[in-house]
């Protein structure tokens, strides 16, 4: 401090670490944090006049300092326990649940079957009736807990900053599809018409991917609102549910429906991916609208909200977590879109959100989107849009599936799924064994002992287990894609990761080098479209 002053500076700052021993010799001497501070006075002719000085213990800040950081330590690791507690829950209910729904979608199947056999000879017996009941309410039963496992998991990412948004070139319109096959058979069984309109412009075409967002994430909130219009339809005497999709170059907001208030700024939204930005903005708008009960003023504001619910009678007569809405709008606000609901009572309910996009290839059409767009509200004015055509599914008989699933049982219902489909199926244990397959197939390129390429196993698609013995998933596909760089196998090799991690996001399975993500529990019904938009791109000889 001294030397300061000496060398012209007026004042000085100084930490100090000091050892301070107890009043008995014996005791262990403890260290003082001191901060000392010294002010000069100078006269007119510069000379030194006087020194102010002042020593300040600070001990006592340091030792808080140090306690709110263990505290925080042990907060971050108390969070890092519990989002690996959420992963092993998630997986080992998963996977048992993934095997009840698989056995009752088997028992559906084969219960058809029976009865399309004995249907001229009898009427349906009451044991086959009581048979298609029971498994009816496990499908229902199993479908609400992965929907309620998928809301929970789903609220913890958000928690936890970890969801993020992984836009990919897509066909909005087959996730319409996809969503209506998903809920084909509770709507069948209640009666309910749906009807789908499907705009066709230079920003959406309904065969081709000519838009960039994350279709894992827009589907969830799709099977949100179809989810629960259809379980308000069921006891109303007027069923029908409405679908519309459309696009602008431009955030525009339907008449008519009140919009939920923006409440999320995120680092994950669609803003941060900088190869996002490349294209030209594209808003996608869907609207979901039903001919349910409806919802009053007061009930519409109860709505997007955490654990809320339009009135504590729609949990005692419908169910559910009160979540769905409340992260639909969170997913919607993370991909730069809003949601809303217009609603009367007893005269239905219409949902819409947009997500921002980017446009990929134009496609050329007279269809003029603005004048389609303001009809997708006005329910006194719009007739019933008329059901859009299906396009022709690719034929999955005759294809060839590799199976690398260590789950023995969920390898054996799957394998049997996909067979009565029509598919070739082999299965392996773990990557390694997958990896032995693939050098006996008509993929391999390299030295193969067996030299009859006719005698080779062909495969269309791979769907891969993450967590296996011996070799895990995403070492198996980097193998594989390794592989494909040395040209040693088929450049076209569709891999799907097939998980009970329910934080195995697309994005980090991209990176992997997987192709898409299903997340167990799922349905033939969810799988076979995926599996069917990957092998359609595929080039056969």
């Amino acid at each position: 401090m001294c030397c300061s002053l000496k060398e012209g500076i007026s004042s000085a700052l100084h930490e100090w670490r000091v050892l301070r021993r107890g009043e008995s010799n014996n005791s262990q001497p403890d260290v003082a944090y001191l901060r000392s501070a010294a002010y000069a006075e100078v006269n007119g002719d510069g000379s030194l006049k006087a020194v102010t000085g002042i020593t300040i213990d600070y001990s006592i800040e340091v030792a808080h300092l140090r306690e709110t950081n263990a505290k925080m330590e042990a907060a971050l690791e108390a969070k890092r326990a519990q989002e690996n507690f959420m992963d092993m829950v998630s997986h080992e209910m998963r996977n048992p649940l993934h095997a009840i729904i698989q056995c009752a979608e088997e028992a559906e199947d084969l219960l058809d079957q029976l009865q399309k056999a004995h249907k001229a000879a009898s009427p349906p017996s009451i044991i086959t009736q009581k048979c298609s009941a029971a498994i009816d309410t496990i499908l229902y039963c199993g479908g609400h807990q992965k929907q309620l496992i998928d809301d929970v998991l789903t609220m913890s990412k958000l928690d936890s900053n970890l969801l993020t948004i992984c836009p990919v070139p897509a066909c909005p319109g087959s996730l319409i599809r996809q969503v209506l096959k998903m809920f084909e058979s509770s709507m069948r069984a209640s009666g309910i018409e749906s009807f789908v309109q499907l705009e066709t412009s230079h920003l959406l075409n309904d065969t081709q991917k000519t838009v960039s967002i994350d279709p894992g994430r827009t589907l969830q909130v799709l099977i949100n609102l179809v989810g629960n219009a259809v379980k308000f339809l069921a006891d109303r005497e007027k069923k029908e549910l409405h679908i519309s999709l459309a696009a602008s170059v431009s955030q525009s907001k339907l008449p008519g429906i009140k919009y939920a208030p923006s409440s999320l700024d995120s680092n994950n939204s669609v803003g941060t991916f900088p190869e996002f930005s490349k294209e030209e903005e594209v808003y996608v708008h869907f609207s979901v609208k039903d001919t349910g009960p409806g919802l009053s003023e007061e009930q519409m504001d109860a709505l997007f909200t955490r654990f809320r619910q339009s009135s504590p009678r729609t949990h005692a007569q419908y169910g559910g977590s009160g979540l769905g809405l409340f992260i639909s709008r969170q997913l919607t606000e993370l991909h730069g879109g809003h949601i809303g609901v217009a609603s009367k009572l007893d005269q239905g309910s219409t949902f819409s959100f947009s997500l921002k996009g980017r446009k990929l290839a134009p496609v050329a059409s007279d269809s003029n989107l603005y004048n389609l767009m303001p009809s997708l509200s006005n329910s006194e004015t719009t007739a019933p849009p008329e059901t859009q055509p299906e396009r022709p599914e690719v034929s999955l008989v005759g294809r060839g599936v590799l199976i690398v699933e260590d789950n023995i049982i969920n390898q054996q219902l799957l394998a049997r799924q996909l067979r009565k489909h029509g598919m070739e199926v082999t299965c392996a244990n773990h990557g390694q064994e997958a990896l032995s397959i693939l050098k006996s197939s008509t993929w391999w390129n390299g030295t193969s002992d067996d030299h009859s390429h006719e005698s080779r196993r062909q495969f269309s698609i791979i769907l891969c287990d993450l967590e296996m013995p011996v070799m895990d998933g995403k070492t198996c596909v980097r193998h594989i894609r390794e592989w494909q760089k040395a040209g040693l196998l088929h450049p076209h090799i569709p891999v799907f990761a097939v998980t009970g991690n329910a934080r195995a996001f697309l994005q980090n399975a991209l990176e992997w080098g997987f192709d898409d993500v299903v997340t167990k529990p799922f349905g033939m019904k969810t799988l076979l479209p995926l599996m069917q938009s990957q092998i359609e791109t595929e080039h056969i000889e």
